[in-house]
């Protein structure tokens, strides 16, 4: 009797609420991919206590509600219901609470404040240094991230290309770190930080840790992981190379020329700009 293969599993970097003013990567086009793929399984970014016994959301809200603030979390609760599959949590247990408890959100937007503010000392006393260096690339990177957002496909925002940018955004902040604790007076937002950044990663260790184990459950099907697009690479990173699993992008799956004219046209201009000849080289 032959075993059954790896487990197929594509992780579809979203954009959150903002593919509701995205030009291309809209909660339809969302939908569309999805729906192509037609999965076994939908594994999603939300706490387990949201998805009820039949794999399917149990909030409260209407989903036209939560369409605008969650349209990554309404569009695949939609396909479950349309494919007769189930959803299941990856996402760490507790999180929310965990938030609430640690005050994450308010440290997050007080060491933003904090360090804008710092930034802008540099740019005045002392721009040539290294950390007000770093701090312009950090800020390149997350307009690009911004850019992006707005006007690339879906095949774009999952892309290894698009990942460098979050990489670059993310390793800016890393290195930035150690660089700040020699100005005084920002003790707390080196602090808040640290402790971001410590959360982050914990964060994707357990998500990747609960995809493997998912996987495990599942053996020879094609599960997807619907997931924030900053979490893309570092999913990736963690789950390369683990036993039974076949990482794939959903373009490499379906075929795009058909299913995506948009996002094909796209990756034609960029071959034809870097002198490929059009889909040869994203094939």
């Amino acid at each position: 009797m032959n075993s059954p293969g790896p487990i197929e599993l594509i992780i579809i970097g979203t954009l959150h609420s903002r593919h509701n003013t995205a030009k291309r990567y809209t909660p339809e086009a969302l939908r569309q991919i999805l729906l192509a793929l037609r999965p076994h399984l939908i594994c999603t970014e939300t706490e387990a206590r949201h998805i009820g016994d039949d794999g399917y959301y149990k909030l409260d809200l209407e989903p036209e509600s939560l369409m605008d603030k969650w349209p990554d979390g309404v569009v695949p609760d939609q396909v479950a219901r349309q494919l007769g599959i189930r959803q299941v949590s990856f996402e760490r247990d507790g999180r929310d609470q965990r938030y609430r408890e640690t005050r994450y959100f308010e440290r997050e937007e007080r060491a933003y404040a904090q360090f804008q503010e710092l930034v802008s000392q540099l740019a005045s006393s002392d721009p040539m240094c290294v950390e007000y260096k770093i701090a312009e690339m950090l800020d390149r990177a997350e307009k690009c991230q911004l850019l992006l957002d707005q006007s690339a496909g879906p095949e774009i925002i999952n892309s290894e290309a698009f990942d460098h940018v979050i990489r670059i955004k993310h390793s800016c902040s890393a290195t930035l770190l150690p660089l700040l604790t020699k100005y005084g007076g920002y003790e707390e937002m080196i602090a808040d930080l640290r402790f971001y950044w410590e959360e982050w990663e914990d964060r994707n260790t357990i998500m990747a840790d609960n995809l493997t184990r998912i996987c495990g459950e599942h053996p020879g099907q094609r599960l997807v992981a619907v997931t924030g697009c900053e979490h893309r690479y570092a999913l990736r990173d963690r789950l390369a190379g683990r036993p039974g699993i076949a990482l794939r992008e959903f373009w490499e799956v379906l075929d795009c020329v058909q299913q995506l004219p948009e996002a094909s046209e796209q990756l034609d201009r960029l071959d034809e700009a870097a002198g490929a000849s059009p889909r040869e080289e994203a094939r």
